[in-house]
């Protein structure tokens, strides 16, 4: 390892010394041979930096690094300056083939180095003839390179826009002439095939002339190259490629400004935004020409409107392949519409049938693409116009709301305000939300409906003649906010306002499970505010109520009822048992004590008898009090008492009905 890296150094060392020797004498112009070895090398660090140092040497040879070698009068010189050229034209083929192949940072390194060459060049025949000049040639070769379908060169375009593409505006026209002439081959294949008609479901002839995988790759790159195209608005911001190495070596910011563009080239054609524009819808025409793959296409009509319509200088030329975009139906017609009532709103394009192709995406699909929201949106602007016909308004209201039935709770809000919105600009249309009975003075129902759901027609699908029966299904919604958005709709009187189409506060089903799960369970749940009297607990009596506690206040102050946890329930049982327990143990300690009093009562039969006659009397006295406090309903049962419960009533009842009996027969006999 130490060995191969010391190798390394080494090598590394060999070229600075080359180097440094070609630029300090001319007689060492031979080492140039040894740094083009150096490029072939297997290592990309040792090949990156004999690139970077035979840019160097031929940029500080001073002779144009051999492109076009001046005239000398001497013969030796003219063969020098021929030698020079041929070994400048092998490194740039070397670092052009570079390019066409796998993405590596060798590859990024021969871009940075070919892209000094044009700055070089073009600063040089600028400063000479005092007028605009930019190295073409050399820049065509080098878009051509890159936009080879051989491979996907992500890195390498990203590198080229950030540090030219955007940096420099002649650099972009000059990429908008070039991209149409290398795009032009396959431009000829894709109109050749359409001449002889090719079966649908075939592929051009481009895509079967071309490998597998790199019609994509030839696609890809240019889309990405163009995509990142942002004209200049001002021509006071413009700037040029041929300053740019002025610029570098400034460092006062204001002087920088006043040097952007030099005095002699501030005319140039490509530093005008009427040039630039020019060149950008040839080259997006171009592209436009190619069957775009669907990927390709979903994502340049995302921002057709914003990024390419305001600079092209003829938007309605676009109306075709807008048009075949609309009618493809799926998300690109979705896509299309955006851009479509641009052309209609701002350049007053008549599209025909274009309602009943609008009607005609409403399906139910449509609420689970991405870009749902911003056809809602779209399609209520569309719907927007007064002088829509009744019945047309009628048709879309209806056909939304049948859609409903089987839309998620967000888009139902979302066609809800759609539907107020329509009623509210077209009041003929109120009809079908207050009308209870068909022309014919039945209910309707979803047989008996006279819409046709599966017409596309809208003077058809007799929309006017039907009900809104759907949102009295809606009403029956399990999310609130649907059914508050369908009570807003069945109102006698809508109000002033319209309603946004696109708030909602719900989101999809997953969205909404997250935001349920997520909820802070409380840890007492209050079931009900009152014991229940009836059902499987109507038995238990005070037992259950004593299970429940008065917890917390409520707004008006007073206390609220839960019912206790089943710990707590289990521990007032407990008690209770130990409670019953323990006056049992009473009772028998008391009775024990009562026998042993009797045993020696015996002892004197006397005293017992004397006692026996005062407690008769006694009993008689209190007999009498308890008679008349019976009659005067002021009776107490005394809880302490042992005997004398409800059982001893039952049994005195009992024996009074047998007397009453003994009595009836003694009548009879």
């Amino acid at each position: 390892m130490a060995s191969r890296l010391q190798q390394h150094n080494s090598v590394l060392e060999d070229i600075d010394r080359a180097e440094k020797s070609i630029l300090n004498s001319i007689r060492n112009v031979n080492k140039i041979n040894d740094l083009l070895d150096h490029i072939s090398d297997s290592n990309w660090r040792v090949a990156s930096y004999s690139a970077q140092a035979l840019g160097r040497v031929f940029i500080g040879l001073d002779q144009r690094y051999g492109s076009r070698p001046p005239p000398a009068e001497d013969e030796n010189l003219n063969v020098l300056n021929e030698t020079i050229r041929g070994w400048y034209l092998e490194f740039v083929r070397k670092c052009l083939s570079a390019l066409t192949k796998t993405e590596t940072q060798f590859t990024v390194e021969c871009l940075h180095v070919l892209m000094r060459f044009v700055i070089h060049e073009s600063v040089m025949e600028s400063s000479e003839q005092r007028c605009f000049s930019f190295a073409n040639t050399l820049f065509e070769k080098i878009i051509q390179s890159m936009l080879n379908p051989a491979a996907d060169k992500d890195e390498v375009i990203n590198v080229f826009v950030k540090n030219y593409y955007q940096q420099y505006d002649d650099v972009k026209m000059f990429t908008f002439m070039a991209i149409p002439n290398f795009l032009e081959p396959f431009i000829l294949k894709v109109e050749e095939g359409s001449r002889k008609k090719a079966k649908k479901g075939v592929k051009s002839k481009l895509q079967t002339a071309l490998p597998e995988g790199t019609y994509s790759n030839l696609v890809n790159n240019t889309y990405m190259l163009l995509h990142l195209a942002e004209l200049t608005l001002n021509e006071g911001e413009l700037v040029s490629l041929c300053a740019a190495e002025d610029l570098d070596n400034m460092e006062d910011e204001a002087e920088r400004e006043m040097k952007k563009v030099p005095s002699h080239m501030k005319d140039a054609a490509p530093l005008k935004l009427t040039i630039q524009r020019k060149h950008f819808t040839h080259c997006w025409e171009a592209f436009l020409s190619l069957p775009l793959p669907h990927d390709v296409l979903e994502n340049l009509l995302e921002t057709f409107d914003e990024r390419i319509m305001p600079h092209h200088s003829n938007p309605k030329r676009l109306c075709d392949f807008l048009g075949d975009a609309f009618s493809s139906r799926g998300v690109l017609s979705i896509l299309a519409l955006s851009a479509l009532f641009s052309l209609m709103y701002h350049h007053s394009l008549e599209y025909p049938d274009f309602f009943k192709k609008l009607y005609s995406l409403l399906q139910p699909s449509v609420y689970f693409v991405k870009y749902r929201t911003q056809f809602f949106k779209l399609v209520d602007v569309f719907l927007m116009s007064t002088m829509l016909p009744s019945g047309y308004a009628a048709a879309f209201a209806k056909r939304l709301a049948r859609l409903s039935l089987t839309a998620p709770p967000y888009a139902c809000v979302l066609i809800c305000n759609m539907i107020y919105n329509i009623l509210k600009r077209h009041p003929t249309c109120k009809a079908l939300i207050h009308r209870n009975t068909s022309a014919d003075g039945t209910v309707p129902t979803v047989e008996g409906d006279p819409f046709v759901f599966d017409e596309l027609d809208l003077e058809k699908c007799n929309a006017l003649e039907s009900s809104m029966w759907e949102l009295d299904l809606l009403l029956n919604h399990f999310h609130p906010e649907v059914v508050k958005s369908v009570r807003l709709l069945k109102t006698p009187a809508l109000r002033k306002t319209e309603r946004i189409v696109g708030k909602t506060s719900i989101g999809s089903y997953r969205t909404m499970f997250e935001e349920n799960v997520q909820w802070d369970v409380p840890e007492k749940v209050a079931t009900t505010f009152v014991p229940p009297s009836m059902g499987l607990m109507q038995h238990s009596g005070i037992s259950f109520t004593n299970n429940w506690n008065l917890t917390g206040e409520g707004k008006d102050g007073n206390a609220t009822m839960a019912y206790v946890d089943d710990n707590t329930v289990l521990k007032k049982a407990t008690e209770k048992v130990k409670q019953l327990r323990e006056k049992e143990q009473a009772l028998m300690l008391e009775k024990e004590l009562r026998e042993d009093d009797e045993s020696e009562s015996d002892d004197d039969e006397g005293e017992d008898d004397d006692e026996e006659e005062e407690d008769a009397e006694e009993n008689g006295n209190e007999a009498s009090d308890l008679d008349e406090n019976d009659e005067d309903g002021m009776l107490e049962p005394d809880i302490n008492m042992e005997y004398g419960g409800p059982a001893d009533d039952e049994e005195d009842e009992e024996e009074k009905e047998e007397d009453e009996v003994v009595e009836d027969d003694d009548d009879d006999d």
